[in-house]
């Protein structure tokens, strides 16, 4: 994952340093990072929701524990 993230950021650098040389359009680079930040936006609502999850998850146990005392 991480390898993948840093080949990504690669390559936004890579279109970026194209674009600051005159070769490239600023409209890929900026594609490219809003892609990026969806995907953290994602990874961050996804741990968010497990972490709801597994606290709901462990509210319920306590509650059973107690009431099978």
């Amino acid at each position: 994952k991480q390898q993948i993230d840093e080949n990504r950021a690669g390559k936004t650098e890579t279109e970026l340093d194209a674009f600051l040389a005159g070769n490239s359009n600023i409209r890929f680079v900026i594609i490219e990072n809003d892609d990026n930040q969806s995907l953290l936006l994602d990874q961050v609502e996804a741990s968010i929701n497990y972490h709801k999850n597994r606290i709901k998850y462990d509210s319920l146990m306590d509650r059973l524990l107690l009431n099978a005392e």
